[in-house]
């Protein structure tokens, strides 16, 4: 401890809580969702920028659910204003039905994807990509 002279005696030094500094230690080393080893602060950042994700706390959670929920009730409140009048029945158009003969690709890609969960829009593109290059290569 520290003293100081506060002119007719020597008195402990008050302690400021800028003097000190807290020096926080690094994340324990933890297994991510993905099955992914995250070592440290560096990595964990490092993944969040690669999946494009981010930490949210459970305050940003609920504000989110809660715009969630705002925008859906909008929505359902809109389609539930249409009138009867506005809304009609679709006239089916009258052709001739045919067959139709998938392409090299498509049936390549309808193989890789067989007993699999769709994938989202973009990796259905990269794996499009990806077979039709694999065919060209052939």
């Amino acid at each position: 401890m520290k003293y100081v002279w506060n002119g007719t005696k020597f008195v402990p030094k008050e302690r400021r809580v800028s003097e000190h500094h807290y020096v926080m230690p690094d994340l324990e080393p933890f297994r991510n969702t993905d099955g992914s080893l995250i070592e440290g602060r560096r990595q964990w950042r490092e993944h969040q920028k690669a999946t494009g994700t981010m930490e949210t706390d459970a305050k940003e959670m609920q504000a989110q659910t809660e715009r969630w929920n705002s925008k859906r009730a909008d929505f359902k409140a809109r389609m539930n204003k249409a009138k009867p009048d506005e809304v009609r029945q679709v006239d089916v158009p009258v052709v001739e039905a045919r067959d139709y003969e998938m392409s090299r690709i498509n049936r390549e890609l309808a193989n890789r994807l067989d007993g699999r969960p769709m994938p989202d829009r973009k990796m259905l593109i990269k794996l499009t990509l990806e077979t039709a290059r694999m065919l060209r290569g052939r």
